[in-house]
């Protein structure tokens, strides 16, 4: 029997090189690659969410597939300004229940009691701080959006 040497045309072309980086394993085509291992493999093989694993180690491995042309919006013709406006909402008050320099009533804008019972002087001053923060946003109507 007589060994002859095979010839590789173009069309034929030798599987590029790739090297796996990263941790975890990529099963290609029946295979099990680990880190660090290089394989052979055609572009086409490595599937795209494994690309990013993968670094070329000879000179035909190199990915073909391009990204699709990315559509840009129009500018809108016309441009419509809102105008709108910040409120600080109606605060609250307190107000001392009976002789006891302790307990307060928290009163709303209106005058109405608010707490169901009387809370402590600390508490009542952190209902007032956070009341202080709340804003209305007002259109230009003048009517309130929220």
């Amino acid at each position: 029997m007589e060994r002859t040497k095979t010839v590789q045309t173009d069309n034929e072309a030798k599987k590029p090189l790739w090297k796996k980086i990263g941790g975890g394993s990529l099963r290609l085509g029946g295979r099990i690659i680990k880190p660090g291992q290089i394989f052979e493999a055609y572009p086409e093989e490595i599937s795209k969410g494994f690309r990013k694993l993968v670094i070329p180690q000879s000179a035909n491995a190199v990915f073909t597939d391009k990204a699709p042309p990315v559509e840009v919006a129009p500018a809108p013709e016309k441009i419509v300004k809102s105008k709108y406006d910040l409120r600080q909402r109606p605060g609250l008050t307190m107000e001392q229940k009976g002789k006891s320099p302790l307990w307060f009533n928290v009163l709303n804008a209106e005058g109405d009691v608010i707490t169901e019972k009387a809370v402590k002087k600390s508490e009542a001053e952190k209902m007032l701080a956070e009341q202080d923060n709340q804003f209305d946003v007002i259109d230009a109507q003048g009517k309130s959006t929220g």
